[in-house]
């Protein structure tokens, strides 16, 4: 990727930041939720930037509606991902093992067993 100079972003630059509105609303239609709607205003912003050059004003619009549109999918894509490598990863420590399921048995029955006791000496019932 090319890096532009100050000199060569600056009109694209005051062109976006002119646009900053319009991205807000379009981000927050997209996405509902402000703070990612925020983060998306940003990553569209930072791919303008970032871009060798901007369509011509009639197409700006549309430019980076699409940007922000494929930074979303992008975003939805790797959300997607990383909740089945978690899902994954948390069914392993669901499972518990047999020395487990035994721990948790014996504490039962140390707990019966005291609660018996308790009870033949109070005459309660369990």
């Amino acid at each position: 990727m090319k890096h532009r100079t100050a000199a060569a972003m600056t009109p694209d630059l005051h062109y976006i930041l002119e646009e900053s509105r319009w991205l807000t609303g379009l981000a927050r239609r997209l996405v509902r939720d402000p703070g990612m709607a925020d983060d998306l205003v940003q990553e569209t912003m930072v791919a303008a930037l970032e871009a060798e050059r901007l369509p011509d004003d009639a197409g700006r619009r549309g430019w980076l509606a699409t940007v922000m549109r494929r930074k979303l999918a992008g975003a939805k894509r790797s959300g997607g991902r990383r909740a089945v490598r978690e899902r994954g990863a948390a069914r392993a420590e669901a499972v518990a093992g047999p020395d487990a399921l035994m721990e948790v048995l014996e504490g039962e029955r140390l707990l019966r067993d005291a609660l018996e006791a308790w009870a033949s000496r109070s005459g309660a019932r369990c």
